[in-house]
């Protein structure tokens, strides 16, 4: 924790900001804890989400003035609602910058960008042909080359759908139906009907089925967000520690989270929204509940930083967890 204090600091050095100022907001955006060096920011929630934002504004305009800056934001239909005006007050903040804010969101959640804000180009990408499809398959697929018909049987199933594509490749390539004949990887006899899954989710629902001990930690991880710190999840898993390893180790060899730096600074994330929604969904309500409160109840106890800087993530979990305790 100390040298990720160490490197930020080095890094508002190199952008020329002032650490006494901004090293508060970012070290609890980042659930950092500094050992009292910088006081914790005490703010009205509304007060709290100018600050940050007027810090995060001042990161991304320190960083454009050095080199040009692209920002990229995957998924806008996934963002809450403060999250949303945080973006939309960014993106009229950084007009005169020369950085560029690329997002993606689905066709059915058209964002009206504000008035004032940046120029927006919007590029509607369509599902892959079946030329594309071939070659993602075989990129997938790497030094195993798939019969041709194993091949079209995705291909048409999937509809074109890349993160589609993706799971169906790997579903047939993890399953042990095929076999290799003269340098190409064909059926052992005819793919079973259920191989083959009708819907993207069902296919992510079956691989968290596949995951035996970790599909709980995925669980875990899904309720509390997109993206998790190993602090946290370590605090309301309460896994023994080779155990969490193990399941984290298989969660990531699964290809459902990816792992930014090291044990114990580590942050997971879920590499697609719909991997964390499948896992989240397939929570019965009462154990969605506990899970909730147990986050709650770490945030509180461990977390006071992240607590002070996002107090709407604590009446989050707890409203989630059923009752009204930090609302």
């Amino acid at each position: 924790m100390a040298a990720r204090l160490r490197e930020l600091e080095a890094l508002l050095a190199r952008l020329g900001l002032d650490a006494d100022q901004h090293m508060p907001i970012l070290a609890a955006l980042l659930s950092l804890e500094d050992s009292g060096k910088y006081s914790a920011p005490e703010f009205s929630p509304r007060a709290l989400k100018e600050r940050t934002l007027a810090t995060i504004s001042a990161f991304l305009s320190a960083l454009a003035a050095q080199q040009p800056t692209v920002l990229a934001l995957e998924d806008l239909h996934w963002l809450d609602a403060s999250s949303l005006e945080m973006l939309d007050l960014l993106s009229a903040e950084i007009k005169n910058l020369p950085l560029m804010l690329v997002t993606s969101q689905r066709s059915d959640f058209p964002h009206a960008w504000p008035e004032d804000a940046v120029e927006a180009a919007e590029l509607a990408l369509k599902r892959l042909d079946s030329d594309a499809s071939a070659a993602l398959i075989a990129h997938i697929a790497a030094e195993k080359n798939l019969a041709d018909d194993v091949a079209a049987q995705i291909i048409v199933r999937t509809d074109g759908i890349p993160s589609f594509i993706e799971e169906v490749t790997k579903t047939i390539l993890e399953s042990g139906v095929l076999r290799e004949r003269k340098g190409r990887y064909e059926p052992k006899g005819a793919l079973p009907e259920r191989l083959i899954p009708e819907s993207l989710k069902d296919s992510l629902t079956a691989r968290l089925d596949g995951l035996a001990d970790a599909k709980e930690l995925a669980q875990i991880g899904a309720t509390i967000g997109r993206s998790f710190t190993h602090e946290l999840i370590e605090a309301v898993a309460k896994m023994e520690a080779t155990l969490l390893s193990a399941n984290l180790g298989t969660l990531k060899a699964s290809g459902l989270i990816d792992t930014l730096g090291k044990v114990p600074e580590a942050i997971y994330s879920f590499k697609q929204a719909l991997m964390q929604e499948a896992a989240y969904e397939s929570l019965l309500r009462q154990r969605r509940q506990i899970f909730h409160e147990r986050i709650a109840q770490a945030l509180e106890a461990s977390f006071p930083e992240v607590v002070a800087a996002q107090p709407e993530l604590l009446a989050h979990h707890y409203g989630a967890a059923g009752h009204n305790k930090g609302v």
